[in-house]
């Protein structure tokens, strides 16, 4: 059994599961985690996907190459990057309000009220790693610079 079957069995341990109680979870066949213990070669794509969908705690890096720590921490979330905010790297912060008197012609008058917003860049972040998962059930995992 290769390293990453090794993990994957690992993972059905430490969550007090059985393989039909895992495959349900994750929305694959029994038959599929049954057979992952047989051969030995790689889980396909789809299999390691719906693992990292639906076990959050679980550190991707450490299921595909055993690198890094196997739970993430509280602190450390994945994120959807198609639902984040379009000013997710700012912080804004509001430095004054400022009210303004606009008069009317009928000579009623209006209070403005006006602020000035300051966006902060955040750190820079860089790209650690890239995995892609391909429709025919594989994946392929880029490093820059590598």
């Amino acid at each position: 059994m290769n390293e990453e079957i090794q993990r994957i069995f690992q993972i059905i341990e430490d969550k007090n599961m059985t393989q039909a109680k895992f495959s349900d979870a994750i929305g694959v066949s029994p038959g599929s985690i049954s057979h992952l213990k047989k051969r030995s070669k790689k889980a396909s794509s789809y299999v390691i996907k719906k693992i990292i969908e639906r076990f959050d705690d679980i550190n991707p890096e450490w299921l595909l190459t055993g690198k890094g720590t196997k739970n993430l921490t509280a602190s450390v979330k994945r994120t959807d990057l198609f639902n984040m905010p379009a000013d997710s790297d700012r912080q804004t912060d509001t430095v004054s309000t400022t009210d303004q008197t606009v008069y009317r012609p009928d000579g009623n008058r209006n209070i403005i009220e006006k602020e000035v917003i300051i966006y902060k860049d955040k750190p820079l972040k860089t790209i650690e790693k890239l995995v892609i998962f391909f429709s025919d059930n594989t994946y392929e995992t880029f490093v820059p610079g590598k």
